[in-house]
């Protein structure tokens, strides 16, 4: 690198045609060049501030950010922040999962399709097959991670072992 820092530089679209090296990001064009004295951010050809004082006023504004949005969740109802709590959960467990609920209805609609009553539009189930239902309810939940996630879970667990553990319950019922 011959005695130059490297420094960035934002240029629009339109001067990011010049030949060097660059990547868009957001509305800008951050190109990677060099500098004699310093590391320097510029901002279409002027240098804006010295590259360090940049980063610190990213610094500053991510903190600033993060400290308003403590402060917002501080004013909150104890109610609101377990429904955020709760959202966040949902969400962790819908990106592991996948639609989990929606896959076990229609499941269970094709295994219960023979016990649907069209007349009164409910299904016939006897007090036998109910105590199945609720395992086999259980066992396509863990299907869905599987499908879902065929890496690995990634709540950490193991669904194989839990539908194992719902056969053994179900074998066990019968003595």
């Amino acid at each position: 690198m011959r005695g130059g820092i490297l420094h960035a530089e934002a240029t629009t679209p339109s001067t990011a045609s010049s030949g060097r090296s660059s990547r868009y990001c957001g509305d800008f064009y951050w190109r990677v060049g060099r500098a004699k004295d310093t590391r320097n951010f510029v901002l279409g050809g002027k240098v804006v501030v010295p590259f360090r004082e940049y980063e610190k006023m990213l610094e500053d504004e991510q903190r600033a950010a993060i400290e308003i949005q403590q402060e917002e969740y501080d004013s909150l109802g104890r109610y609101e922040k377990l429904g955020l709590e709760l959202g966040k959960l949902v969400d962790e467990k819908q990106m592991a999962y996948g639609d989990a609920v929606t896959v076990c209805q229609k499941v269970l609609e094709v295994h219960l399709e023979r016990y649907y009553d069209s007349s009164g539009g409910f299904y016939r189930i006897s007090p036998a097959l109910l105590e199945h239902i609720i395992r086999q309810v259980r066992i396509i939940d863990k299907q869905c991670r599987i499908f879902s996630n065929p890496e690995g879970d990634l709540m950490g667990e193991s669904p194989y072992m839990d539908i194992a553990g719902y056969g053994l319950l179900g074998e066990g019922r019968k003595k």
